[in-house]
């Protein structure tokens, strides 16, 4: 009988032996499937990437941003009724350089003497008046892109002071949050 109960907790102890083994294998198994499907994915990943940089479409935080910018200039531009077939290359301004409008001085009118006949005036070309048309159009055109740029740094400016007080604001309400927490634990200890 001491036998028999010996050879039973072998056996017993032999298929628990067996059910353990078979367990940490199918574990083992689980584990290098997983790790497959997270090595597939990643080269994947990597593949879609490479595709993006062969195409060109794989752009920086600054790239999506300067294409973010021009799609709202170009909307603008749209909007206020302009065409997109010439491109627009915003100016810089350059201070102290910028033409100076002639400003047409009254003529002071010689006293003609009636003995000696005046040849007829000279009949004035419309190029002089065209040209200082176009230098006044040069002008107007340089003093509203200035103005254009000034309120577009000023927006940016804007945009940018209430990016910074709302990451303020939301750092303030999460150090609040976590003073709470940690006097909510601190109780919690304490009691």
């Amino acid at each position: 009988a001491r036998k028999a109960d010996e050879e039973r907790m072998a056996a017993l102890i032999a298929e628990q032996e067996a059910k353990e083994k078979a367990e940490e294998e199918r574990l083992a198994q689980e584990k290098e499937e997983k790790e497959e499907k997270s090595r597939l994915k990643k080269e994947k990943e990597k593949a879609k990437l490479e595709q993006k940089r062969k195409e060109g479409k794989l752009l920086t935080n600054k790239q999506k941003e300067e294409q973010r910018r021009a799609e709202a200039f170009r909307a603008q531009v749209l909007a206020a009724g302009g065409s997109l077939d010439a491109p627009v290359v915003p100016k810089k301004a350059i201070y102290g350089k910028l033409k100076k409008t002639k400003k047409e001085e009254p003529k002071e009118e010689e006293p003609v003497e009636p003995a000696l006949p005046s040849p007829p005036p000279p009949e004035e070309t419309p190029a002089p008046a065209e040209e200082e048309q176009e230098e006044s159009e040069d002008e107007w055109d340089a003093k509203s892109l200035e103005a254009f740029e000034l309120t577009d740094v000023k927006k940016e400016k804007e945009e940018e002071e209430a990016r910074l007080a709302k990451e303020a604001e939301d750092a303030r309400v999460e150090k609040e949050a976590a003073q709470a927490k940690a006097e909510a634990e601190a109780k919690a200890k304490n009691a």
